[in-house]
């Protein structure tokens, strides 16, 4: 399936608006869902979120795995790891997408290459203002189990379900 790059508020060197690869997914938390756009970024190794999304999906963050990130200004960033349940609008499917959460004015919503590039063939055309995904046949065919270890009652029982 194809999808047109989406026009942003930044700005190249030359004062141009910049297009970018945004998706439409949807996030399910073990309190609430949201669809949110987010960055297909194939230089970034795995998915990054902004701590709020966590906040407002209801995953907790005590007791999770950290790891400090080191960014383009050397500055140290503390972040979280769980996974989160994903669905591309488009898709039928839930991925379980390994997710480092920051508390960074700097990050939104960047899906990294762990995981999501296995989930499914990307192809960027940035000369036509497109890029395209197609589910990847080999990932989709083995069989995912568990649920991040923070999530648990009625909703994390319902999601269970859900799994592929």
């Amino acid at each position: 399936m194809k999808f047109k790059y989406t026009q942003s508020l930044a700005t190249d060197s030359k004062g141009h608006f910049l297009s970018r690869p945004l998706l439409e997914v949807e996030l399910l938390g073990p309190e609430r869902n949201m669809t949110v756009l987010g960055l297909l970024d194939s230089g970034a190794d795995m998915s990054l979120m902004n701590i709020r999304y966590a906040q407002v999906l209801g995953i907790a963050l005590d007791n999770l795995p950290t790891k400090d990130f080191i960014g383009i200004s050397d500055a140290r960033v503390p972040t979280y790891f769980t996974e989160v349940p994903i669905r591309v609008k488009q898709f039928s499917d839930i991925l379980y997408l390994p997710v480092a959460f920051a508390d960074s004015p700097s990050v939104d919503i960047l899906l990294g290459q762990e995981e999501f590039f296995d989930a499914f063939r990307i192809r960027f055309e940035k000369d036509h203002d497109v890029f395209e995904l197609q589910a990847s046949r080999a990932y989709w065919s083995r069989e995912l189990s568990g649920m991040p270890p923070n999530w648990s009652g009625e909703r994390a029982n319902y999601l269970r379900h859900l799994r592929v």
